[in-house]
């Protein structure tokens, strides 16, 4: 005679893991849904000195920088992961989409001497 093991443990076991995953794609797929939030920042100038600008009340999606000059400007998004700034010209409007709320803050200055009026947008 065979031992049969009873299934009933095994299912909720499979089932636990299966909440759990659903759980997590929930999760992610909320993350990935912009809320329709537009943050518009304070129009601003920026010099040499380094401005910080964080995400408050959650991160964005997407940040937007219109450059009004005179001079270009440089931005760096998230600057504890990463260290490779972008250049926006006088007159230029760059954006950076990262398709998830995953820029919490944006830094941003100009070369020695320099100054640029900027209008900047979050969207959430």
């Amino acid at each position: 005679m065979q031992n049969k093991l009873d299934p009933k443990p095994l299912e909720l076991g499979i089932l636990d893991d299966m909440r759990k995953i659903l759980y997590d794609l929930r999760a992610l797929e909320q993350e990935t849904q912009a809320k329709g939030i537009v943050e518009p920042i304070e129009p601003v100038t920026v010099n040499s000195q380094r401005r910080r600008f964080l995400a408050q009340g959650g991160k964005w999606h997407s940040f937007s920088v219109i450059n009004d000059g005179p001079n270009s400007v440089w931005i760096l998004v998230n600057p504890m992961l990463s260290n490779d700034p972008h250049r926006v010209d006088d007159g230029e409007v760059h954006t950076i989409d990262f398709h998830r709320a995953r820029i919490s803050e944006v830094v941003m200055w100009c070369d020695p001497g320099g100054h640029a009026d900027l209008r900047v947008v979050g969207l959430k």
